[in-house]
């Protein structure tokens, strides 16, 4: 197959395209057969929405340092990140067997930031095929 040849149907990526524009890493992160790989190798996707205020501009590249701070502490580390709308979008993957600790690394550390209000935090079910919220916490039926 020659270059100029389309390949499984898509255009061929010029040589000097970097990074490729057909590529972006937390897309990976919605395709569930992608979520279910990860659970078997032992690590749940969490996801972190934030809005975007000035609040969240004054905190450049806090998932950089959140996930750092994850690495160290050996509960998962980020993935990546998804800019360019409102709410921006942030993957982590957090080890199934630390997913409490993770949890509430990430909360901690939104709160010390003031921008958990400004968040949601959720992780992928790989079972359900579906995003649970972790916080803000879900009302409950009767209370």
């Amino acid at each position: 197959m020659s270059a100029d040849q389309p390949r499984f149907g898509q255009g061929a990526v010029p040589a000097d395209a970097f990074p490729p524009s057909s590529v972006d890493a937390a897309d990976a992160n919605v395709c569930w057969e992608w979520v279910e790989s990860m659970e078997k190798i032992g690590f749940t996707v969490l996801l972190v929405v934030a809005f975007y205020t000035d609040e969240l501009w004054k905190h450049p590249a806090f998932e950089v340092e959140l996930g750092e701070e994850l690495t160290t502490a050996r509960l998962g580390h980020l993935d990546s990140a998804k800019f360019g709308g409102n709410p921006n979008l942030y993957y982590f993957y957090i080890h199934r067997r630390t997913l409490p600790a993770g949890l509430k690394t990430i909360k901690d550390r939104l709160a010390a930031l003031g921008l958990l209000t400004l968040c949601q935090i959720g992780h992928a079910d790989a079972k359900d095929k579906c995003w649970r919220r972790f916080y803000p916490a879900m009302e409950t039926a009767g209370t």
